[in-house]
């Protein structure tokens, strides 16, 4: 969709494989769908473009018709008649998942698209000792017992404040720049951003919100702001619950040093710079490219910046991450700037601000800092063994150059002190 053009129905329906068999495919953010006409016809997508769509958009053609895509809280008119997994699926896409991610150095994860079911299954399976990891689902109900049980952990509440940037879905303060049209979609108002980031809180949890758009994040940190106020021990007491901005993408300039103030954490994937950086000018305009993507700039401010990979969206590979944290580079070696440069590389990481955001800064937004994040005593001794130290510097005599980083598998996957995946002798 980086063209300016959605896909419609009858570009599915074409082909007259497909025509006959309910079609429903997400893109790659996990914000639009795209349907053929059979899944159209099962789904509760109003005819009548006058229906609201609360959080959400129906794209229609110029007559009012559904063309096939739907945006953010619309797409649940499709997927509610999609059926559930089994909970047999469930489990075995959770084992190919957990074992993706150790072959790729990965020892947890955090998971907030978790609902109460799925966290059942979880738990059989830790109890089982199928897989491991901390998965802090989005619900409160029913899951207060969790909070704290070794290997399964609920304490983060996750927030979606707006959409993508790929299908025009962050919620920005002007227009596209091309798409004058369309300023994005808040999936919440306002006034519940804030009701629930109270409600959260007053339980216990740590909020976390996914923002894209700089009017997204300006009012989530509006929101945190009034919280914060309104309670007895003010800021000072705001910080100390560790509460992110998911993604702290696009931000003005004017609300950046608000982070700092509020104690709100910028949790950021560095891949989406890269992801992003092919088109995101003609999108935004250069301008406000000046609040985007900085990595670097909220280092400065912050002792830990949490770094993640955003997987499925974006590839689970660490090694991938730490690439674009520290080149801002396509995987070729170039970027928009030009051959073997970074795109805006004053806000490239150094290869151990990268290690850091990804183990120690991850592990400290988590709470976790005392179990997880670094080798130490009381420890669970969770770490990944390389064949080659990559972490150093090549300008310091490093072997492992910027390009091979890309292709660096672990060795051995260890959680708990014990070997998950690889061979160690």
């Amino acid at each position: 969709m980086s063209d300016g053009v959605f896909p419609t129905a009858n570009d599915l329906d074409s082909n007259p494989r497909l025509r006959k068999i309910p079609i429903a495919l997400w893109r790659v953010d996990m914000h639009a769908i795209w349907c053929n006409g059979r899944a159209l016809a099962l789904s509760d997508v109003p005819t009548d473009p006058n229906t609201p769509t609360p959080g959400g958009h129906v794209v229609r053609d110029a007559n009012g018709a559904p063309t096939g895509v739907l945006l953010d809280a619309a797409f649940e008119l499709v997927t509610k008649k999609i059926p559930d997994l089994t909970e047999a699926e469930t489990v075995q896409a959770i084992e190919v998942a957990s074992q993706l991610m150790l072959s790729k150095g990965v020892t947890g994860l955090h998971d907030a698209g978790v609902s109460l079911e799925e966290l059942r299954v979880f738990e059989k399976m830790i109890d089982a000792e199928r897989i491991c990891g901390n998965l802090p689902p989005p619900h409160t109900q029913g899951m207060a017992g969790y909070k704290s049980r070794g290997l399964l952990n609920v304490r983060s509440i996750k927030l979606v404040a707006d959409g993508a940037l790929g299908s025009w879905g962050a919620a920005m303060l002007e227009p596209y720049s091309d798409a004058p049209d369309k300023s994005g979609i808040l999936l919440m108002s306002e006034q519940d951003i804030q009701l629930s980031i109270e409600s959260a809180i007053a339980q216990g949890y740590q909020v976390n919100v996914h923002c894209i758009g700089d009017r997204a994040n300006r009012i989530v940190l509006n929101a945190f702001e009034k919280v914060a106020d309104k309670a007895l021990g003010g800021r000072g007491w705001m910080r100390e619950l560790r509460n992110r901005i998911e993604h702290s993408q696009i931000i003005n300039i004017n609300d950046i040093s608000r982070f700092k103030e509020l104690g709100i954490l910028p949790s950021i994937q560095p891949t989406h710079a890269t992801s992003d950086m092919g088109y995101v000018e003609s999108r935004l305009g250069k301008e406000r490219l000046a609040g985007a993507y900085k990595q670097k700039t909220f280092l400065d401010d912050f002792t830990h910046v949490p770094l993640g990979s955003d997987f499925p969206v974006e590839s689970v590979d660490v090694m991938k991450g730490i690439y674009a944290a520290i080149t801002r580079k396509w995987e070729n070696g170039t970027s928009p700037s030009g051959e073997d440069v970074g795109w805006y590389p004053e806000e490239r990481l150094t290869r151990l601000e990268a290690l850091k955001g990804f183990t120690a800064s991850a592990a400290y937004a988590a709470f976790q800092e005392e179990e997880l994040g670094s080798i130490g005593i009381r420890k669970w001794a969770d770490f990944v063994v390389y064949a080659h130290d990559w972490v150093k510097e090549e300008s310091a005599g490093g072997i492992v150059g910027e390009a091979d980083l890309l292709y660096l598998q672990p060795v051995a996957t260890f959680v708990g002190g014990v070997l998950q995946f690889g061979k160690f002798l």
